[in-house]
């Protein structure tokens, strides 16, 4: 069994998705270290039992992707002039070093998947209405600030 399969049972089990039976099934192939194919009905039970949790489709899709929309806008974006000088950044550091020359220590975040984002103190800074949420720059979906995106190339 894989390590990605151990650690879905160990989860299972702990957080009581599965039935008395299922539990079992887990215990024994966990103990015996069970070929994946042998635990394929109990990840499956597994998966099926993760969507019956209260959280829609987009939710658990954010969750996966490390996506915070309570504390973080995904969708407005950066100005088009910001992300045109970022776009100078070769790496994830040069983009953070040109962020933080633009706006300072407390003006940028990250969110749990790396993407930058400006704080509301940020925005200010940057001319923009300050919002309750970090701003990501990098906008979902395509917008005509992509096209600022090429400035770097």
């Amino acid at each position: 069994m894989d390590k990605q399969s151990q650690l879905a049972l160990l989860r299972g089990l702990k957080s009581g998705t599965l039935n008395k039976n299922q539990q079992l099934q887990a215990i024994r192939a966990l103990k015996s270290n069970a070929p994946n194919e042998d635990v394929a009905d109990l990840m499956g039970s597994l998966a099926f039992t993760s969507l019956n949790t209260g959280k829609d489709l987009k939710m658990l899709v954010d969750e996966r992707a490390g996506r915070d929309r309570k504390n973080f806008d995904y969708e407005s974006g950066g100005d088009g002039k910001l992300r045109s000088l970022m776009s100078f950044g070769e790496t994830q550091g040069d983009r953070e070093s040109i962020l933080r020359s633009l706006v300072g220590e407390t003006g940028y975040i990250k969110d749990k998947a790396g993407r930058l984002a400006l704080t509301p103190e940020g925005q200010k800074i940057r001319g923009m209405e300050p919002s309750q949420k970090n701003i990501v720059i990098e906008d979902e979906g395509f917008s005509m600030r992509d096209i600022s995106d090429l400035a770097g190339i």
